[in-house]
């Protein structure tokens, strides 16, 4: 039986950088996983930097078969490792969280984020392949920060919407697209959004076929940055 066979030269780096995450913060509690998946080197990077946006965290190190990224109490290394058709994913994740479950279930997250499929290359690296039930309130809090989302073809037709310009972090952000003119529910698109602080109302309106409901005061928002 032919094997595979990684290169473990190449994991190192990252190893080093997650043992030096460790060294730094005082006893945190960790946990690695491994996926085996069908992509090439490329791919693998751009799922990897997708990956560790969509699950909010501020990437710090990238480099040739890595990234690292640090979100509060927690800090993400990523490395791909090709051979063959096959890329070998280690994620490791550290927190200082008095909470022991906490870096475990970063991780799962991180590994869902991997698995998700590629939409056929109309998601530039940094933009996160979002549904139509997406929405932004897992942003709360990082104001004036931007995210963009992928938006994939074939939307309904109403949903989660309150807003007029400015909607609640708990509207689908691609019905507020559509709502606001930038994408339409056919052919779905790419936006980006930029968190707010929120509002004491929300105006409700009817455009480009799509209707949002008012609201009164929400903790959260978010606009379209075009």
């Amino acid at each position: 039986m032919k094997q595979l066979k990684i290169s473990y030269p190449k994991i190192l780096i990252p190893i080093a950088l997650f043992v030096a995450v460790l060294s730094v913060n005082s006893q945190p509690s960790w946990s690695r996983g491994i996926q085996i998946m069908n992509f090439k080197h490329e791919e693998g990077m751009r799922r990897i930097k997708q990956a560790l946006q969509a699950e909010g965290y501020a990437i710090q190190n990238e480099a040739g078969d890595f990234m690292a990224g640090y979100k509060n109490n927690n800090t993400a290394v990523i490395a791909c490792n090709v051979s063959g058709d096959k890329a070998f994913i280690n994620i490791f994740v550290a927190s200082t969280s008095n909470d022991s479950n906490v870096p475990g279930a970063e991780r799962v997250r991180l590994q869902a984020q991997m698995d998700k499929a590629s939409n056929g290359g109309n998601n530039p690296v940094g933009t996160v392949q979002a549904t139509w039930a997406t929405q932004a309130d897992s942003y709360r809090g990082k104001n004036g920060q931007r995210f963009s989302f992928y938006i994939p073809p074939g939307g309904p037709a109403s949903g989660r919407l309150w807003g007029t310009d400015t909607y609640t972090d708990d509207s689908s952000i691609g019905l507020a697209a559509v709502h606001a003119g930038l994408i339409s529910l056919q052919a779905g698109g790419t936006v980006t959004i930029e968190i707010r602080e929120g509002l004491g109302a929300y105006v409700g309106s009817v455009r480009n076929g799509m209707s949002s409901n008012g609201y009164g005061g929400w903790g959260g928002s978010f606009v379209f940055v075009r």
